[in-house]
């Protein structure tokens, strides 16, 4: 959130924005659970959003009131998560892919075999993100399976992908993986959308030569979502 927005709230409405960033949903759960969490919107992905309304954790928002629900596509509304779209708004969506630093790689493929294949010239020099879910997905996608799959077998294939790849993995990261990537330590990572097209913009800190990639075998699509926790 740009600071200024920040500023310009508290002027008009007297309140001063506390903002507090967190690494993964699971640590926004484990805030709420803990009793410790006052905050009056929270920013949720979408499976973290089923969790909280079967736990209890989140409002009904009135509607009545969040009259820009109408300006909604029709793609992030009514989900999975939240059917009747009763407790969210929906914030970003996006992707997660892999970026690769094109001035290095120049013979990459839109295939996740960049980021699993034990022989890839570029072992040692890739990054994955700090998500069991992610992880797990984008080998499930290399295998052909789906990324929602829940056959043990498949699990099973997948965990072993993920065994076999660490050998290659310079880090599990979901916070400066876009660093790894701008300094060179990596050539590839596994990233979020947002991250990774930042980190090939020069005037964001970024670096020219740095491309987002959404594999042939598909990807995993994301919704964060605004949302009002019972403790407000």
């Amino acid at each position: 959130i740009d600071p200024a927005i920040k500023d310009q709230f508290k002027e008009e409405c007297g309140v001063e924005v506390v903002e507090t960033n967190f690494d993964s949903n699971e640590t926004l759960l484990a805030t709420l659970q803990a009793g410790g969490a006052d905050y009056d919107v929270i920013v949720p992905s979408d499976y973290m959003v089923q969790i909280l309304i079967d736990e209890g954790y989140l409002m009904e928002l009135d509607f009545n009131v969040i009259t820009n629900i109408a300006n909604m596509d029709d793609l992030n509304v009514n989900q999975y998560f939240d059917p009747e779209q009763k407790y969210t708004v929906p914030y970003f969506w996006g992707t997660s892919g892999f970026a690769v630093d094109t001035t290095v790689a120049t013979d990459y493929e839109d295939s996740w075999r960049m980021m699993f294949d034990p022989n890839s010239p570029y072992c040692v020099k890739i990054s994955m993100l700090d998500d069991q879910r992610e992880t797990i997905g984008a080998a499930l996608m290399y295998l052909g399976y789906s990324l929602n799959s829940t056959d043990p077998a498949e699990l099973e294939e997948a965990k072993n992908l993920l065994i076999e790849q660490s050998k290659c993995v310079r880090a599990y990261d979901s916070q400066t993986n876009d660093d790894l990537l701008i300094t060179g330590e990596t050539e590839f990572g596994h990233m979020w959308t947002g991250d990774a097209i930042l980190a090939g913009l020069p005037d964001s800190g970024g670096r020219e030569g740095i491309q987002y990639v959404i594999p042939e075998e598909g990807c995993v699509i994301w919704q964060d979502n605004l949302a009002i926790p019972t403790t407000a």
